[in-house]
């Protein structure tokens, strides 16, 4: 096991943990726990204690597959975070994108005005659904021959939300996108038949 590794090297060069952690600059209970098993080093301090004791990454790692299989977890959650920053920043523009119309609403007077307006949102909110669709896909793994719950704990921020991989989730995440598409549609359809280019009969309509 590594954590016996680190241990026999350590005391077969007469080091204490305290000299061990001021050589490689970290705290002396690191080592502690790294010796009793209770956590690892992370690869470049790995890197650092195989020069340190002379040895090498291969005898280090062999024989303990807990830590190879932690720093494969750790790498791919990096990669996954990488991977999906796109997601975020296409989230936050969308966000920061809805609400510059809503300063301008006082200000329509037109028809065409609103129906700019319409679009802009619809062209904010159809992406912003999607892209959480698309970050809820990156979170929630499907798990081969097991039922995917249809509750599950939000992508980000605080409460639940609906599971895309369950069969039923995927096609609630799909029908509120088509719904927006619809109620949009639908709003413009009577903006455009609405007579003259005023938006007030429109208003009284609502």
């Amino acid at each position: 096991m590594l954590s016996e590794k680190l241990k026999n090297s350590r005391t077969e060069l007469h080091l204490t943990q305290q000299e061990v952690a001021d050589r490689i600059h970290i705290s002396r209970q690191m080592i502690s726990n790294w010796e009793m098993g209770k956590n690892y080093p992370d690869i470049p301090t790995l890197i650092d204690l195989s020069e340190l004791y002379g040895l090498t990454l291969d005898y280090m790692l062999k024989d303990d597959q807990k830590y190879i299989n932690q720093v494969r977890d750790d790498y791919q959650l990096i990669e996954h975070v990488r991977n999906h920053r796109w997601i975020d920043k296409g989230i936050i523009v969308s966000l920061i994108l809805l609400l510059v119309p809503m300063i301008l609403i006082p200000f329509i007077s037109t028809k065409n005005e609103l129906m700019a307006f319409i679009i802009f949102i619809m062209l904010m909110i159809v992406p912003l659904i999607y892209l959480s669709y698309r970050k809820y896909l990156s979170f929630f793994k499907g798990v081969p021959d097991k039922i995917q719950p249809l509750m599950v704990p939000k992508a980000f921020g605080m409460g639940i939300g609906i599971n895309p991989r369950h069969p039923l989730g995927k096609f609630i995440w799909w029908l509120m996108i088509i719904l927006v598409l619809v109620v949009f549609g639908l709003v413009l359809y009577q903006i455009i038949t609405t007579p003259g280019n005023s938006i007030e009969p429109f208003r009284k309509g609502i």
